[in-house]
Parts: structure tokens; C-alpha cells; sequence
């Protein structure tokens, strides 16, 4: 691995931050530490940076151990939320600043700064001063500023967090793009989900100082260990041992304790709902012809629809569960209907 992060513990006066952490990032690795405020995400970057010094463990770079190389001498580049831009200096001057204090000469130092700002989309701002430019052309400077120098690893605290909703979207998959571009290996702090999801190659989900669970983006949602972590990206059905007591059958066997699972889980967009004949006997689905599997069905009431564009989120009751299900677009069912409820058996993840 060329990143390794071996031990590291932190703590500010009694406060645990960090609680032996082991990570370790590949050489093209786009990773995100994600986690909500506190649970130690920052500090760890902060160490990887060198602008904390870690109380136990050990930073290794490409085999070398940076655990007492000063912050200036590790080569990185790093990216902060507030853009920290030279406020007296032009964008060209601040995206240089780095290739001039290592004594790059003006030519070098002119073609460099011309070829990020074009990656970046950002040319024509070339003498404006920050003050002149929008957030996120602030931030597109702070990038370009933090790659000039050829890092030998790219750290970004939450960089897309003070943007708005479009413009954080367009630099999420820009900023992307440009790592797959350049292939420099990229360690993100960000507490956003759906920002996590879209930009990382791998996961690194953290609560209270440790790390809960690592992987890529597809396993952390479809399979996740625990219930932090499935309740922490996207929304997540919990279906405990008591909950599955009331709804005998098939699908819910290991939910009652025979898994040693303390829960179950099934995301929303995996419940199916049926329409009820006479009978309580489904004869159609929203989504599908199929006919449901009656042991895996309950007799359940819509009790709340909100239409979201791309998907409509009903809450729905059955037994002593209220559970969420998304269903696409425009929901055929409506507050107040009465259906049949399929937690389809391999839709159910077991948690701890």
C-alpha cells in the first residue's frame, strides 16, 4: 500500500479523538474518512498532514515514515473548506506560490499555472483576486494551488462543504474527474453521504475515534456490518428480534435470533408493496406482475406519501412496524390504502 497509517492514537487532554486507527491507501486511491462531527475524521488528516502530532502509531509514505516530518517537508497538497487563497495575490499567483518558494523558474512556473487553470475550467480568472471570484471558483483556485507542486498525496477537508447544492455537485464531479485524470492518490474528509458515495473508491466510515467499517461504496451500502453504518449511508429499515416476533415466516427466521444478529435491515427501495383483494390475497404490484411469496407478505396501511420527483416515500405500517419504502416516480398508493407488505429474504442484511 503506498499510504499506511499504522496505530495512530490521539487523545486532547481526556477527550479519546483517535483509538489505534489502521488504514492503508493504494497508490490511485481515491478514499473518504466519513463520519458524522467528532468521531475523529479531521484529526486523522491532520496527522496524515503532519499539522498533529500523533500520541501513538506511525504515518508511512511510499515505505518512508513521516511520523517526524514537519508538515512542509512531506510533499502533500491540501485542500481546506475555507479556500485560505492569498487575499493580495492574483489567482495565477496563488496557484504558483508553491512552484515559487522551491525556486521554480518563470517559464516552469507560467506553463504550469496555464495548465491547471484550463483543467479547472477557470482561465479567464487569471488576474481577478479572490475577493472578485465566487465560492466555487475559490475553491477550483485552492485545487489548483494544492496540485502545482506535483504532490506526492492530495488531502481535502471538507472542501465542497461551504458551496451551494448545484455548484457543490459540479465540483464533486469535477474535482473526481481530475484525480482519475492525474492519478494522484486522494484522502477526503467529508460528514456528506451522498458526496462520499460519488467521489470515493473506498469508504472509510469512523465513529468515536475508530473505524467502523472500510470498503467500497457498494459494499458499505448493500452490506453493511453494523447498524451505525447502514443508518449513517442512506436510509436503512431496522427490524429487531421484537418487531420480527410479530410478523411470523420465512424471510424474517433470522431476524428472531437464530443469525445471532441484533437486527435486521432492508432498505427502502427493496420492500415491495402489493395491492389486496378480497381476502387479503395480492393480486398485483406497483412495480411488478410477479406474484408475491405469501410467507414473506403482511397486511399492512399507507400512512403518509411524499412525492420527491424521482421517487415517492410512503411510510407504512404493519404489524408493530412503521417502515419506509421508496417506490419510483409517482407511487401507485395512496395515505390510507390498505396493502401487502414483501421484505423479500435476500433484501435482509444482518447487523451487529
Amino acid at each position: 500500500m503506498y499510504l499506511s497509517i499504522e496505530g495512530v492514537s490521539k487523545k486532547f487532554g481526556q477527550a479519546t479523538a483517535l483509538e489505534r486507527v489502521d488504514l492503508a491507501l493504494a497508490q490511485d486511491e481515491f478514499t473518504c474518512l466519513l463520519g458524522p462531527s467528532g468521531c475523529g475524521k479531521t484529526t486523522l488528516l491532520r496527522i496524515v498532514a503532519g499539522l498533529e502530532m500523533a500520541d501513538t502509531g506511525r504515518i508511512l509514505l511510499d515505505g518512508q515514515d513521516l511520523s517526524h516530518v514537519p508538515a512542509r517537508e512531506r510533499g502533500f497538497g491540501i485542500v481546506f473548506q475555507s479556500y485560505s487563497l492569498f487575499p493580495n495575490m492574483n489567482v495565477a499567483q496563488n496557484v504558483a506560490y508553491g512552484l515559487s518558494v522551491r525556486g521554480s523558474d518563470a517559464g516552469t512556473r507560467e506553463a504550469r499555472v496555464k495548465e491547471l487553470l484550463d483543467l479547472l475550467m477557470i482561465p479567464e480568472h487569471a488576474h481577478k483576486l479572490p475577493h472578485q471570484l465566487s465560492g466555487g471558483q475559490q475553491q477550483r483556485v485552492a485545487i489548483a494551488r494544492a496540485l502545482a507542486v506535483n504532490p506526492r498525496l492530495l488531502l481535502l477537508d471538507e472542501p465542497l462543504s461551504a458551496l451551494d447544492a448545484r455548484v457543490r455537485s459540479n465540483l464533486r464531479d469535477q474535482i473526481r474527474d481530475l484525480q482519475r485524470q492525474l492519478k494522484i492518490p486522494t484522502l477526503m474528509v467529508t460528514h456528506d453521504q451522498e458526496e462520499a458515495m460519488a467521489m470515493a473508491d473506498r469508504i472509510v466510515c469512523m465513529r468515536a475515534g475508530q473505524i467502523e467499517q472500510a470498503g467500497t461504496p457498494d459494499e458499505l451500502y448493500l452490506a453493511p456490518r453494523t447498524s451505525f453504518v447502514a443508518s449513517f449511508i442512506g436510509e436503512m429499515n431496522f427490524i429487531s428480534s421484537h418487531d420480527a416476533r410479530s410478523l411470523p415466516g420465512p424471510a424474517l427466521r433470522d431476524a428472531r435470533g437464530e443469525s445471532g444478529a441484533a437486527a435486521m435491515g432492508i432498505r427502502p427501495e427493496s420492500i415491495v408493496l402489493h395491492r389486496q383483494a378480497s381476502g387479503a390475497t395480492a393480486t398485483a404490484t406497483a412495480t411488478a406482475t410477479a406474484t408475491p411469496s405469501a410467507g414473506n407478505c403482511y397486511p399492512g396501511r399507507v400512512r403518509r406519501a411524499v412525492f420527491l420527483g424521482p421517487t415517492t416515500r410512503l411510510q407504512v405500517e404493519t404489524g408493530t412496524l412503521r417502515l419506509t419504502v421508496d417506490q419510483p416516480g409517482r407511487s401507485a398508493f395512496a395515505p390510507d390504502e390498505d396493502v401487502l407488505v414483501e421484505i423479500p429474504a435476500h433484501a435482509l442484511v444482518a447487523l451487529q
